[in-house]
């Protein structure tokens, strides 16, 4: 009751005296230590949540009971950044019991534990999985099928295939074109282009990206780089005025060569810089 009214300290209290009191009391006790678990995470107690459910596992539970622990395990230590701990909990879950409800989003969660720890190829390989086997309608599903594509562009992008990323990036666009992504659709579209050199398309999207920059170190980032795909491109004169924008930010690098650039492309263009 505690715990559906959202009195979660008084749960966690009430589940510890169970099992203080009645250790002999075997299926209570798991209940108690899943229960307990769920309120420890809730209240962001996430060593004391950890230790709940490695309890449970040690008074090995019936298979669907181990599933859930194993995986709410792993949910903990992916709260805590601790992506080794966490990617082993999921697969623990994939292997001992591939036909657990919790399966399908453990393959999702093992994407994300090596995408966090840096480890882009083995989550591209697993993020590919777990669209293929992920389900449609469900509101989690099609965030988590939302959530791979993303992954999916910033992984290809890192490993420097753009024309990959390009694909993942138009399914994303496509399939959620108001999702929680679609304001760095520009920005990764951009990239992945002038990537493979083709700068004007690139500079199109560095246009819609500039336009949606959050703060004045993206919009100096992004001038500048717009800026390069126009020179890229042959138009030296659509240059100007972001390397101009960009000269005056606050990353004194950039600013520099921005600075360069843009006495560079007044020079081939025979302007000073009363004309910008």
């Amino acid at each position: 009751c505690y715990s559906r009214l959202g009195q979660y300290p008084e749960a966690v209290s009430r589940l510890l005296r169970q099992l203080e009191e009645h250790p002999e009391e075997r299926e209570y006790a798991q209940r108690a230590l899943q229960l307990a678990g769920s309120a420890q995470e809730k209240l962001e107690l996430w060593t004391e949540a950890q230790a709940s459910y490695r309890r449970l596992l040690e008074l090995e539970p019936a298979p669907q009971l181990r599933a859930e622990a194993w995986f709410r395990l792993g949910s903990v230590q992916l709260a805590v950044r601790d992506y080794p701990a966490a990617l082993a909990s999921f697969t623990r879950v994939l292997v001992d019991h591939p036909d657990a409800a919790q399966a399908g989003e453990a393959l999702f969660y093992a994407a994300e534990s090596l995408y966090f720890a840096g480890r882009y190829a083995e989550a591209q390989r697993r993020f590919q999985l777990a669209l293929e086997s992920l389900g449609r309608g469900t509101a989690s599903a099609e965030q988590q099928r939302e959530t791979c594509l993303y992954r999916l562009a910033r992984i290809q992008a890192r490993l420097q295939r753009p024309s990959e990323a390009l694909v993942s990036l138009e399914a994303l666009q496509r399939g959620y074109p108001r999702g929680r992504y679609a304001a760095e659709i520009p920005l990764l579209r951009a990239e992945a282009l002038f990537e493979l050199k083709r700068y004007g398309e690139a500079l199109a999207e560095y246009r819609r990206a500039l336009a949606s920059a959050a703060t004045p170190a993206d919009r100096q980032k992004i001038s500048y780089n717009l800026a390069l795909a126009a020179l890229g491109a042959g138009r030296p004169e659509e240059a100007l005025e972001p390397l101009a924008a960009a000269a005056q930010g606050g990353d004194a690098q950039i600013a520099e060569r921005s600075l360069f650039r843009l006495a560079s492309a007044l020079a081939d263009l025979n302007l000073s810089l009363i004309h910008i």
